[in-house]
């Protein structure tokens, strides 16, 4: 009896709701996978990998993939969420033949609109410093704004804009200019299951 309650309990928290997306512009690719569970009553967590293929600004096809946790929890105001996450964030740039690794610290705001369809605007940021970067990488940050909308039950259209940049460091010296990931608009489709 006791194992039998244990088991229910456990899985009612673990309980996930998956969810697959991919996103793309005429330069990069973008796809990836995060599942959803019940942390409390009023958060949740997501749990993620995402990776991305495309070209950048310099000329350099580069490849990065995350994975990331992130509680989101409803506040006082009606229609709005906050997230707080952390990520590991690894980039490899193919022309230089360079690894990058950040761990960086986010944040997010997710507004919901008391339309009959589900429809959202978020914003995002996550941000390391030196004390969270590795390898050849100095500082690293990620800002993301998107707004989606579900026309029908686990389909979910969305338009973004992403920028991601960091520093360089060679040999122990960092760079003065930032070097610009990506900066570009995106639109892509995400499935619940």
């Amino acid at each position: 009896m006791k194992l039998a309650l244990f088991l229910s309990s456990a899985a009612a928290v673990f309980a996930f709701e998956n969810s697959v997306f991919i996103n793309l512009n005429s330069n990069d690719l973008e796809g990836g996978y995060e599942a959803i569970s019940q942390i409390t009553k009023n958060t949740s967590g997501f749990f993620g990998v995402r990776a991305m293929q495309g070209d950048d600004k310099y000329d350099n096809m580069q490849t990065n993939a995350s994975a990331h946790f992130k509680a989101v929890g409803l506040t006082p105001l009606e229609g709005v969420a906050v997230g707080l996450g952390v990520k590991a964030f690894g980039v490899w740039l193919n022309k230089e033949d360079k690894v990058l690794f950040a761990a960086p610290l986010g944040a997010a705001v997710i507004y919901s609109f008391p339309f009959a369809i589900q429809t959202s605007i978020s914003l995002s940021y996550d941000f390391a410093p030196t004390a969270l970067c590795f390898k050849n990488c100095a500082r690293y940050t990620e800002a993301r704004a998107e707004f989606s909308i579900e026309p029908i039950d686990g389909g979910m259209i969305f338009v973004g804009w992403r920028d991601m940049d960091f520093k360089i460091k060679y040999d122990g010296v960092v760079l003065k200019e930032k070097y610009e990931l990506n900066r570009s608009f995106y639109g892509g489709l995400r499935l619940s299951f």
